[in-house]
Parts: structure tokens; C-alpha cells; sequence
């Protein structure tokens, strides 16, 4: 954590001396939206961390709690590579979750905030360049 802090610290200093020098910055030192870019920065590296680990976990512990896997199995990884899609080839394997980050990240940013009333920002990724097939 304090590493990644550190990391941080010194690409905020490369980064903002960069936007000065070399970059078309012009106005102000610091923007109006400066802090929030700031807090961004920050936090995204910071608290994914937490909630991505959280997230992995949450798998395994269900698995202990119906009884389908033990403690001890998961330390010693008796359970890695198991099921259907641990026979496909690697490069498959890699296809695949590489669309599925595509489409959870197109969801999460393009058709979830409509789904809760959130002004949407603009798409990004492969996905965002397919149209809807029964929209204009």
C-alpha cells in the first residue's frame, strides 16, 4: 500500500510537470477540476485494490460455506484449473475474458446508469462501436 502511495506521489509530480512543459496547458495552475482529478487518482488505485480483493474472496468463502471446497484445500490450491472452461486453450480462455471485461466495462459505464437514472457518460471499448440491434 505504501508503495503504491509512493508510485503515485511521484507520476503526480512527472505527470502534472509534463501537462506544464511539453503539454498545451495553458490558464491556471490548478484547474477547477483539479481536486477531484486529484481525489480520482488517489482513490481508484487505493480502494480498487480493497474492493477487488473482497471481490475474489467472496467466490471462495461461498464455496467453504456449502461445503464444496475446505480452508485447507483452497491454501494448498487443490482447486485451481477445474471445470469446462479450464480445458480450453489459454489463448481462448484469454479472448473470453477479455469480452467479458469489454461488455461488464460497456455495461457499467453506458447501460447501467440509464438502468438507475444516472446521466451516462460516453461509451468506451469494442463494444461501444456495435449499435443496439432494435434501437435506430
Amino acid at each position: 500500500m505504501i508503495q503504491t502511495l509512493a508510485a503515485l506521489i511521484v507520476l503526480s509530480v512527472v505527470f502534472f510537470v509534463l501537462e506544464r512543459v511539453i503539454g498545451g496547458a495553458r490558464g491556471p495552475w490548478f484547474r477547477r477540476e483539479y481536486w477531484t482529478d486529484t481525489a480520482y487518482w488517489f482513490f481508484a488505485p487505493l480502494i480498487t485494490r480493497v474492493i477487488a480483493r473482497v471481490v475474489i474472496l467472496l467466490p471462495f468463502l461461498l464455496l467453504v460455506a456449502v461445503g464444496a471446497a475446505t480452508v485447507e484445500g483452497l491454501r494448498a490450491r487443490e482447486y485451481i484449473g477445474f471445470g469446462p472452461l479450464s480445458r480450453q486453450v489459454l489463448w481462448l480462455q484469454t479472448i473470453e475474458v477479455l469480452l467479458l471485461a469489454d461488455l461488464i466495462g460497456y455495461w457499467v459505464h453506458n447501460r447501467a446508469p440509464r438502468h438507475f437514472g444516472i446521466p451516462t457518460p460516453m461509451p468506451s471499448g469494442l463494444l461501444a462501436q456495435l449499435k443496439h440491434p432494435f434501437r435506430a
